[in-house]
């Protein structure tokens, strides 16, 4: 099971939210999946940067969660196949 975790700067990205999130989860057989936000303007949050992912992902080890985590949203796309069909065939 993967548990998807959307890191929004100042919002939920601190070394304690780490804790929480590997108390939370701690005798669940889950991947943490780590998402940094991308930003949208007008939205109201941020990028936690890097270095802050970087920071929470420790963390979370340390608790005991090993982390997974994701590329921007841009980054993780694969390139779109040339001769894939625009629907999946029956």
């Amino acid at each position: 099971m993967t548990f998807e975790y959307v890191l929004l700067r100042d919002v939920n990205d601190s070394d304690e939210d780490a804790a929480r999130l590997a108390a939370l989860l701690r005798d669940l057989p889950v991947k943490v999946n780590l998402i940094p936000y991308n930003e949208n303007p007008g939205l109201g949050f941020g990028d936690p940067g890097a270095e802050r992912v970087a920071a929470f992902r420790k963390a979370l080890d340390a608790a005991g969660s090993p982390p997974w985590c994701a590329r921007t949203a841009a980054a993780t796309l694969p390139p779109p196949a040339a001769n894939s069909p625009s629907r999946p065939e029956n």
